[in-house]
């Protein structure tokens, strides 16, 4: 009696994780279904434990259909992360450019314990996203250690991305990509004695449609950047725009903010194939901080190109937003 009833149970809920994890399949009839890649490391931890549960139960022909949910979700997300590497300049010791990527919540319950973070952080460069002027303004005080910056809160309302530097700011920008969204705050700095560029950005949800002008207006706007194989969501065209715009940039590249999806994503997978950046090699679930670490997604990213390469990725502490911060260090290389 309770094998059937635990048997019903288990063969329901790999039902539904199956379910969850063939969707985003109608990506082309369904665009927002991509919502749930992210989800793949959780979908392969539950259909395990449901293979391991089918198996103590003695059903092993159920058993093997878990595991294969479980492979399938593997598979996944395996082209996203990849192996882990270090860049001959880390190893060699040395001094690597510390970045803070860090999405501060419009609704950050804890500004004074963000500040804190920040100012004990030691990074060169920090960028933020969903800053109000609410924030903005107190985290003024960083301004003792950082005293090159660049933002557009105060000119746009639409506007909510910060840079933060303790080094000098060339070309600094703050606004939308080429006249489109994302919104973009960027500048160039001087590391190992050659020149980097940071951009920050914040990329849109993946349940947003895009606006679709009529056949008339259409025409009568300039072709927008594309990326291919990609779902039609405001995502996804706004990771186009800024493929388009750091293709124009020098090749030392930082990209960083966030992006709302995974490194195994159709979008990102088609961004790093346009630009030449990368963020495979990590696994950092950051969002969101009010739930079990288990259940945390990966949808802050940062990427690089050039010869940057990273000899350090980690999460920072839960500080009063509902992301975690990402804390990179990268080295120059030849």
């Amino acid at each position: 009696m309770l094998r059937g009833f635990l048997l019903f149970v288990f063969a329901l809920a790999l039902v539904g994780i199956g379910a969850l994890s063939l969707m985003p399949l109608l990506w082309r009839w369904l665009p927002q279904s991509v919502a749930l890649v992210p989800a793949a490391p959780q979908f392969a931890a539950a259909a395990l434990v449901l293979a391991l549960g089918f198996l103590l139960l003695r059903a092993r022909k159920t058993a093997l259909l878990a595991f294969a949910v479980t492979v399938w979700n593997v598979v996944l997300v395996w082209p996203g992360v990849g192996e882990i590497s270090l860049s001959p300049a880390a190893q060699a010791g040395a001094k690597p450019l510390k970045l803070i990527s860090f999405n501060l919540w419009y609704r950050n319950s804890d500004p004074g314990a963000t500040l804190a973070y920040l100012a004990q952080s030691e990074a060169d460069v920090i960028g933020l996203v969903e800053a109000t002027p609410r924030l903005k303004a107190a985290l003024a005080p960083l301004r003792l250690l950082y005293p090159y910056s660049i933002d557009c809160i105060d000119r746009d309302p639409d506007c909510e991305i910060m840079l933060f530097s303790k080094l000098p700011l060339r070309k600094p920008y703050a606004g939308k990509t080429d006249g489109r969204f994302p919104y973009i705050a960027q500048a160039e700095i001087d590391w190992g004695g050659r020149p980097v560029t940071v951009v920050m950005t914040h990329v849109a949800w993946p349940f947003m449609v895009p606006y679709r002008p009529s056949p008339v207006v259409a025409a009568l706007v300039p072709a927008r950047p594309r990326l291919p194989g990609v779902p039609d969501l405001a995502q996804s065209r706004q990771a186009a725009n800024l493929a388009a715009h750091v293709n124009k940039l020098p090749p030392d590249l930082v990209v960083m903010g966030d992006f709302n999806n995974a490194s195994w994503s159709r979008v990102q997978i088609a961004f790093r194939e346009a630009t030449g950046l990368d963020n495979r090699g990590h696994y950092l679930p950051s969002w969101p901080t009010f739930t079990w670490p288990v259940l945390r997604l990966p949808i802050d990213q940062v990427f690089l190109r050039g010869g940057l390469r990273a000899s350090r990725m980690g999460l920072g502490p839960s500080v009063g937003s509902d992301h975690l911060p990402l804390e990179a260090e990268v080295t120059v290389g030849p």
